[in-house]
């Protein structure tokens, strides 16, 4: 049977057994694993892979980064912004990083070590469900570098005929990112209590990323020339939906942090350990506060670019490059402190005794 850890916090406090409580604690990691290890060298050893793990997803999502650094040398080109010989120097130097980049991030992930087993159900079967997803991007990573060559060599050529394939790329990449994104947070929900606040906190992030999905999804279609106003509004109105689902779980995240804080705090603490494992959980409560705050900045910036796009107006290219711009400025911002917020809290676990 399926363990699902972090309901009432005043179990463990009628148990007296605060190691049982920092396995609750553990989930506020938003990684949606836990474990009845019985030594807080568990913590340890999983805190450090998945330290290593977060490294190595970073290195495979820099490279993105770099891609689309070379696309728009392309777009420069195509624009007649640059020069070709300026564009042929700058985005050769570019792509000769990111394939140093690519071939880092791959001895990177051939190095990971070993996933710690230590004969939890939930945490032995979601680090490799992880492990597989990272797999799936190296791939994902490796075929966007190599669009961004064949497309800056047509730019170089002087076909003015890949803008459109250049927008949708950039598109299609955010939407993949997240799409992977959401295949580890729907892996980690279906093992967490919903009264955790975890459980809302990646619930949150699930729901906007549909929302995001939806709505590059119509762009990347905007740009083969197959949608109509029509198809604008239901793809708006879809992306609106999720968005409120978002809204509604930032509400219920933030109650359930204030009544886990309410708890932790009523709790004794019998020795130093215990002292602290509850600050160490306090600390994360705090975090996973501002982890929400950041949610809601991002659904904000979503609706922004709904009630961009829902002018009423047919859809220009100034529009789209509006949009664009938005997306890349505001949301990749938003998503980078996400990430961020997220390596701090895994940071924590290991602090726990």
């Amino acid at each position: 049977m399926t363990r699902k850890y972090g309901g009432n916090l005043m179990r463990f406090h009628r148990s007296s057994n605060m190691f049982r409580f920092a396995l609750a604690i553990f989930f506020l990691l938003g990684s949606g694993v836990a474990t009845s290890a019985q030594n807080s060298e568990s913590y340890r050893r999983i805190s450090n892979w998945l330290g290593l793990y977060e490294q190595v997803y970073q290195q495979y999502l820099s490279i993105y980064s770099q891609t689309g650094q070379v696309d728009e040398v392309s777009y420069s080109l195509v624009d007649g912004d640059v020069t070709k010989a300026f564009a042929q120097r700058q985005g050769l130097s570019l792509l000769t990083s990111a394939k140093l980049a690519l071939q880092v991030a791959e001895d990177a992930y051939f190095a990971l070590p070993e996933i710690p087993l230590i004969q939890d159900e939930s945490l032995d079967r979601l680090l490799p469900i992880r492990l597989a997803l990272l797999s799936d991007m190296r791939g994902q990573v490796s075929a966007a570098l190599e669009l961004t060559q064949e497309l800056f060599a047509a730019a170089l050529r002087g076909d003015a005929d890949i803008a459109a394939q250049l927008s949708a790329k950039q598109m299609n990449q955010y939407i993949g990112i997240l799409r992977f994104e959401n295949v580890a947070y729907n892996s980690q929900l279906t093992v967490m209590d919903p009264d955790n606040p975890a459980y809302s906190l990646l619930s949150v992030a699930l729901r906007t990323n549909e929302a995001i999905i939806r709505y590059g999804t119509f762009f990347a279609d905007f740009y083969h020339g197959v949608v109509d106003d029509e198809d604008r509004e239901r793809a708006m109105a879809q992306s609106e939906n999720r968005l409120l689902d978002s809204n509604r779980e930032i509400v219920n995240g933030r109650l359930s942090v204030k009544r886990w804080e309410r708890n932790l705090r009523r709790m004794s603490v019998a020795n130093e350990d215990d002292r602290i494992n509850r600050e160490v959980g306090l600390r994360m409560l705090l975090a996973m506060m501002d982890a929400f705050d950041v949610e809601a900045d991002i659904t904000a910036a979503v609706q922004g670019l709904i009630d961009l796009t829902l002018t009423g107006k047919p859809l220009s290219d100034d529009q789209i490059d509006e949009t664009i711009s938005l997306l890349d400025i505001r949301l990749q911002t938003l998503i980078a402190q996400r990430l961020s917020l997220q390596r701090e809290r895994s940071a924590m676990v290991g602090e726990l005794r």
